[in-house]
C-alpha cells in the first residue's frame, strides 16, 4: 500500500513538480503531517514516473528513514 496527502483547502492530492508525493507507511505520514488527511492510493493511480517518494522530497533530506519519533523531541 502507498499513501498520499489530500490538501485541506484544495481537496487535491499534494504533488511536488507535478508528481504525487507518496509514502509506504501511513503512520509515519500522519505523524509528519498531523493536520492533513492521509489517503490510500490504488495501484492503478501510482505509476512510477508520476510519483515522488516522501523520503526523496528535498525538504526531507535531513530525516532518517524509517522515522524515529524520539528524533523529533
Amino acid at each position: 500500500m502507498i499513501y498520499a496527502i489530500r490538501g485541506r483547502s484544495s481537496g487535491q492530492i499534494l504533488t511536488y513538480k507535478g508528481k504525487v508525493i507518496v509514502h509506504d507507511n501511513r503512520g509515519e505520514m500522519e505523524f509528519l503531517f498531523p493536520n492533513e488527511k492521509v489517503i490510500e492510493l490504488f495501484e492503478a493511480i501510482w505509476i512510477e514516473d508520476r510519483i515522488v517518494w516522501l523520503k526523496d522530497h528535498p525538504d526531507n533530506s535531513s530525516l532518517t528513514w524509517p522515522l524515529r519519533r524520539d528524533d523529533f523531541r
